[in-house]
């Protein structure tokens, strides 16, 4: 499992678990509409299962809006780190921003939100540029358990994004 830690907890179990009780547990219709996944998160004790179902609902609701017809952009990561320039020029026009090269140097600035260690939550440095160096890390992070996970709790959501793509 990737070990991004916030303490003694990773930031998934800091977080994420706390988001997932929230959003899901409490409706029981989200928990009916869940409940494959959460029985196999459940069975199989997954950290990894259970931010993959974060994943999967907030990707579903981003599915729901396009169908609605709502004004909404997908930014896909690796291109967004691969061609930063041009993907955030693109959510600027989205959101009605004008482009600003400043958009372009949070490396450079304070960043009140660090945690410890000059980190922010997940691990990341806010003072290393945007890069693509991450792309394909969880290749030598996540256990075959893990991948299992994501991809039982996923793989139908998966496949409806990529084929919008």
């Amino acid at each position: 499992m990737l070990d991004f830690r916030i303490g003694q907890s990773t930031w998934l179990e800091a977080y994420g678990i706390n988001d997932m009780k929230q959003m899901v547990f409490p409706d029981i219709k989200i928990r009916r509409r869940y409940s494959k996944e959460l029985e196999y998160i459940n069975a199989n004790s997954s950290i990894a299962g259970c931010g993959a179902l974060l994943w999967k609902v907030k990707t579903e609701a981003y599915i729901r809006y396009i169908a609605q017809g709502l004004p909404v952009l997908r930014v896909d990561y690796e291109k967004l780190v691969e061609r930063t320039q041009p993907v955030m020029r693109e959510v600027l026009k989205h959101i009605g921003c004008k482009w600003n090269d400043s958009v372009l140097e949070h490396h450079t600035r304070k960043h009140p939100e660090m945690i410890h260690n000059n980190l922010t939550v997940g691990e990341t440095d806010p003072q290393r540029k945007v890069s693509n160096s991450s792309i394909g890390r969880w290749k030598n992070k996540l256990r075959k358990e893990d991948v299992e996970a994501i991809r039982y709790v996923t793989d139908d959501v998966y496949e409806q994004i990529t084929q919008q793509s």
